[in-house]
C-alpha cells in the first residue's frame, strides 16, 4: 500500500493515492516516522557516530556519506548522498555490496569499498548484527527490544543459503519489529490523547511507518500539533520496558484532501503549525 504512486508516469495526474479521501468537510492527515528503521538501529548498536548523526540535527545521509567518503558535509555531492543512503538501508534489510552495485549502478569492488568505509565509520552497527546472529545461531530464535521473539529453525539446516537467510531476517525482525511495536505504542498514546483533549480525530489506518488520520477542518492545526508531539513520544517506555531511547524519533507530517493531495505542515520551535491557514485553504477548495 504505501508504494502506491502519488502521480501517474505518463500522464502525470493524480493516481490510486487520491481515492483514500477524507470524509467531507475534513482534513485527512498523513503523519510518517521518519527514518524509523535507522533510528532503531543506532538504539540497537548504540553506536556513537549513528547516534550523533541523528542528534547533530545534520542531514543524516550527508552525514553518513562524510564519514564514507571523508568528505565535508558541505562537499557532498548528491550521488554520494544516494550512495550513502542506499548502504544505509541495505544494513537494515540484509544486503551486501553486491546489491548496492545493482541499486547504485557501481563495480562490484567499488561497492565493496564502500562497506568498508561504513564498517569503519560505524564499527558497532556490524559488532551488533554479528552479536545477533551469533544469538541466533545459538537459541534458534531472534528478540525484539520489546521482548517478541521470531523463531529461526532454518538457521541449523545443512543447506547454507536458507542458514544465510534466517540471520537476515533475524537481524531484520529486531529492527523491524521493534521500530512496529513503538509505532502500536504511539497509536495507542494517540487515541487517549485524542479521547482526554476531546481532538474528535478518526484513526484511519498505518501505511508502513505512517498514520493516518481524519479530523474536522476546524480543528486540524491542534490535531497536527498533537500527532508531532505524541507520535515521537519515548520518554515513557522507560518505566514500561527499561528502554532509555538514545536517540529522538521524529514524525514529518502532510495535510490535505486525500492520501494523494497532501500539503507539508511546517512546524515553529515550540511544535506550532506554521501553515494551517494556507493547508485549511487548500482543503477547502479540494
Amino acid at each position: 500500500f504505501h508504494t502506491l504512486p502519488r502521480k501517474d508516469e505518463e500522464s502525470g495526474e493524480i493516481n490510486i493515492r487520491n481515492l483514500m479521501k477524507a470524509d467531507s468537510k475534513k482534513a485527512f492527515i498523513a503523519a510518517d516516522f521518519s527514518q524509523a528503521e535507522l533510528r532503531m538501529l543506532a538504539q540497537c548498536c548504540r553506536d556513537e557516530s549513528l547516534i550523533e548523526a541523528f542528534n547533530s540535527g545534520q542531514d543524516l545521509h550527508k552525514f553518513t556519506a562524510s564519514l564514507v567518503f571523508d568528505k565535508p558535509i558541505d562537499a557532498i555531492t548528491k550521488e554520494e548522498r544516494q550512495i550513502a543512503k542506499s548502504v544505509s538501508f541495505l544494513i537494515v534489510y540484509g544486503g551486501g555490496p553486491f546489491k548496492l552495485s545493482e541499486q547504485v549502478g557501481k563495480p562490484v569492488g567499488y561497492c565493496k569499498n564502500i562497506f568498508k568505509s561504513y564498517q569503519d565509520a560505524f564499527p558497532k552497527v556490524f559488532s551488533w548484527i554479528n552479536r545477533v546472529h551469533r544469538g541466533i545461531r545459538k537459541d534458534g530464535h531472534a528478540i525484539s527490544l520489546f521482548g517478541r521473539r521470531r523463531h529461526l529453525s532454518n538457521v541449523n539446516s545443512p543447506v547454507r543459503s536458507y542458514q544465510y537467510r534466517a540471520l537476515r531476517q533475524g537481524m531484520n525482525f529486531v529492527i523491524q519489529s521493534s521500530a512496529s511495536d513503538l509505532m502500536l505504542h504511539s497509536i495507542k498514546r494517540l487515541h487517549r490523547y485524542n479521547k482526554v483533549l476531546g481532538l474528535g480525530m478518526d484513526i484511519l489506518a498505518t501505511v508502513h511507518d505512517s498514520v493516518e488520520v481524519q479530523c474536522d477542518l476546524h480543528n486540524m492545526d491542534k490535531c497536527i500539533e498533537t500527532l508531532k508531539y505524541v507520535l515521537p513520544y519515548t520518554d515513557d517506555f522507560k518505566d514500561m520496558y527499561g528502554i532509555d531511547f538514545v536517540v529522538p524519533f521524529e514524525v514529518d507530517i502532510e495535510a490535505g484532501t486525500s492520501f494523494g493531495n497532501l500539503l507539508d505542515a511546517q512546524f515553529d520551535g515550540n511544535g506550532r503549525v506554521l501553515n494551517g491557514k494556507e493547508i485549511a485553504e487548500f482543503v477547502a477548495r479540494g
